[in-house]
């Protein structure tokens, strides 16, 4: 029995190492337009969901993921972007609260992100690494 297991993993490891490689060609080749156009429609969802607070900590991790895929595909620069940011910040009102002054912060970001993104010429929207 115990030697079947390992056979099995074996082939599994065999398997997956093989297709990892085809899936990294794969995914450099991705373009980023397709990532973003999932991750919208994901955001939008996250705002009509019927727990609010749910809703919110799932499009403020949507925004966190969107925010590593743009920087590390070099897509934002990691300082323009949180200067802008902070800069946009300053016009949230102080007495918010905070939920609703950390959903905005998100939505701020992600605000930052796409326009960066939309000016990037299309030939250059490649995530590459």
């Amino acid at each position: 029995m115990s030697n079947q297991y390992e056979e099995q993993m074996d082939m599994l490891e065999k398997e997956t190492s093989e297709n990892d490689s085809l899936l990294q060609s794969d995914l450099e080749q991705l373009n980023v337009n397709v990532w973003f156009n999932k991750l919208e429609t994901r955001l939008q969802y996250c705002l009509t969901k019927e727990n609010v607070k749910e809703g919110f900590m799932q499009y403020k991790m949507l925004v966190l993921h969107a925010e590593l895929l743009a920087i590390a595909s070099k897509k934002v620069n990691l300082e323009e972007y949180e200067e802008e940011v902070k800069k946009l910040e300053k016009d949230i009102p102080k007495h918010e609260e905070e939920a609703v002054r950390s959903m905005k912060i998100s939505m701020i970001k992600y605000k930052v992100i796409l326009k960066h993104l939309l000016k990037v010429k299309k030939s250059d929207l490649n995530l590459m690494y």
